[in-house]
């Protein structure tokens, strides 16, 4: 359960990079959630997310390399937690 938690907060914490990483330009996922642009790029520098605009972020970006590099940083996260299990994250993301 600890793990969840920790990827949950790695991908808020991270997420602007993961954005960045996307590929996609910021004006056209702010349309695509239906906010401003200058919105969007306010809570991009601050990193100021709802649970509900990641969620449509997500949506929209998912792929394969933002998969990958959101993956290994929940991995370095844990590694760096001194019970952390890196077989029960894998477990979990797969699920």
């Amino acid at each position: 359960m600890k793990e969840v938690i920790i990827a949950y907060q790695k991908l808020q914490k991270n997420l602007t990079k993961v954005i960045d990483k996307s590929g996609f330009k910021t004006d056209y996922i702010a349309k695509r959630i239906g906010m401003t642009s200058g919105n969007f790029y306010v809570k991009k520098r601050r990193g100021s997310w709802s649970d509900e605009e990641m969620l449509k972020i997500l949506e929209i970006i998912e792929n394969d390399e933002t998969e990958n590099y959101l993956l290994g940083q929940i991995i370095s996260e844990v590694r760096k937690e001194e019970d952390g299990n890196i077989d029960e994250l894998m477990a979990v993301l797969k699920a």
